[in-house]
Formats: C-alpha cells, sequence, structure tokens
C-alpha cells in the first residue's frame, strides 16, 4: 500500500499526526534516492530526516511511526545502496 494511502486511512490520528507522518514520509523520500546525491548533500538530508522523526515522535506513538516506516522500507529495500548498508550494519 502507498505511504499516503495508508496515512489517510488511519482514522483515529488527528490532522496534526498524520501531517506529521506525512513530513517523515517526505524526509525519508530523499533518503530512497541518497546514492545519486552528492555527498556534501548528505549530511543536510541525513539531519532533515532526524528532526523530521523527532517531530513525529512528539505527535505519533512510536506503533503508528514503525508502522509507516514498513510500508516505506519496503520500497528500498530493491535498492543497491539500503542492501549495502543493512548488509555492513549487521556485522
Amino acid at each position: 500500500m502507498d505511504v499516503a494511502r495508508w496515512i489517510n486511512n488511519q482514522q483515529l490520528l488527528s490532522m496534526q499526526q498524520k501531517r506529521n507522518l506525512a513530513q517523515l514520509s517526505k524526509a525519508q523520500q530523499k533518503l530512497y534516492q541518497i546514492e545519486q546525491i552528492p555527498q556534501d548533500q548528505k549530511l543536510a538530508i541525513a539531519m532533515q530526516n532526524q528532526i523530521a522523526l523527532h517531530c513525529t515522535r512528539l505527535y505519533v506513538s512510536e506503533h503508528k511511526i514503525n508502522n509507516c516506516n514498513c510500508l516505506y522500507l519496503e520500497k528500498i529495500k530493491s535498492n543497491r545502496f539500503w542492501k549495502n548498508m543493512i548488509k555492513n550494519f549487521r556485522k
């Protein structure tokens, strides 16, 4: 399922919570294309992602964030860069 559609289908979330999840999703979309981004911009993108995650945690439960991340991570599992990152992280 599409992340945006999943967020909109969450009826028990307030508009503020949905907005925060949408901002987190938008920040994570940049991570999907991180191997094409110049080296000097990668730190800024990582910082934006961490800021979005922090702001989302203020209003949304960790369980909902993880559910949203699971949908997003399904898309990036096929990305060669992330396969290498996950493999190296587990070492």
